[in-house]
C-alpha cells in the first residue's frame, strides 16, 4: 500500500518541520496525515508527490499567505 511505503520511507517524521508525528491521534497539531510535495498540483498521490506531515505543517502550507 502506497501509504504503508510512505510512512516507512519517512519514518513518521514530518517533512515540513521534521518532528515525529502521530498516526494514533487525528487532532493535534503533531498528528500524522500525508501531504502533496506540490499543493498547486492536485495530481494522484505516488510515492514520489506525497510526504508524511504533521498537521500542523499540513495546515500552514494550505492558509494563504498575507501580501
Amino acid at each position: 500500500m502506497i501509504t504503508d511505503n510512505i510512512r516507512r520511507r519517512d519514518k513518521d517524521t514530518c517533512h515540513w518541520c521534521k518532528e515525529p508525528v502521530n498516526f494514533e491521534n487525528r487532532h493535534g497539531g503533531k498528528a500524522g496525515c500525508f501531504d502533496f510535495i506540490d499543493n498547486g498540483k492536485r495530481t494522484r498521490a505516488t510515492e514520489e508527490n506525497t510526504v508524511v506531515s504533521c498537521r500542523h505543517c499540513e495546515q500552514e502550507r494550505r492558509e494563504p499567505v498575507a501580501a
